[in-house]
């Protein structure tokens, strides 16, 4: 009995160190850079490596903060929106290198984002006990993958003044980038639906059934 409460402890650790593996990796990468940057005074590439370091921490942040388990393929997804994003695009220069490298970044993203966004319904849905209509959920789904892709065309105009950079080439590239991000959540939507109709596409029901930490506990206490 004392060995198997050992081994019941032990699990979740293990677990936890191997989810976060995406985000250590990125983040030694990324400090690395910042390191390099501030020797050679390239305080440009040395603010965005710093803030994609910050940027490593947050899905730690969640799990201390909602109680959130954040699952080994969202912070592998994360992981690789930070590197093609700011860090190959901003730092790298890709965005000025080439300009629709912007728009692969934002159709990955809307990706990324919606399925962040499925396991942050599920979340909420646990947390409160509810139950919405699935088209309710597929609304909620679409418009607030909008706002994120709004507030990200808003920090490439700031990014572009700050830096004196051309990561926005127009209202073309602009709209273009919107719609890029915009269309995955609709696909995903989609897999949503036939989720919660006809129980399809596995992927979506772990993000939305996924098992939290609060009923890792009740589980081990049982």
């Amino acid at each position: 009995m004392p060995t198997s409460s050992v081994n019941t402890v032990q699990r979740p650790t293990t677990a936890q160190a191997y989810r976060h593996w995406p985000m250590i990796g990125a983040g030694v990468l990324f400090a690395g850079s910042a390191v390099l940057a501030l020797i050679a005074q390239d305080w440009r590439n040395f603010s965005i490596a710093l803030i994609a370091t910050i940027l490593v921490f947050a899905p730690l942040l969640a799990e201390r903060w909602v109680n959130l388990q954040v699952p080994l393929s969202i912070q592998l997804q994360y992981g690789l929106l930070l590197l093609t994003g700011p860090y190959l695009g901003g730092y790298w220069r890709w965005y000025e290198i080439w300009q629709p490298w912007d728009t692969v970044v934002h159709l990955y993203s809307g990706i990324f984002v919606s399925f962040a966004l499925i396991l942050a319904l599920g979340k909420t849905l646990d947390a409160y006990r509810l139950r919405l209509p699935v088209w309710v959920e597929m609304v909620m789904l679409i418009t607030a993958k909008a706002f994120i892709a709004l507030a990200w065309e808003i920090g490439e105009f700031v990014f572009d003044l700050t830096f004196d950079t051309r990561t926005q080439g127009g209202n073309f590239d602009t709209m273009t980038d919107m719609i890029a991000g915009l269309t995955p959540s609709l696909f995903i939507a989609g897999m949503l639906f036939a989720y919660r109709r006809r129980g399809a596409v596995g992927y979506i029901g772990t993000l939305l059934d996924v098992q939290q930490p609060s009923k890792v506990g009740a589980g081990n206490a049982q």
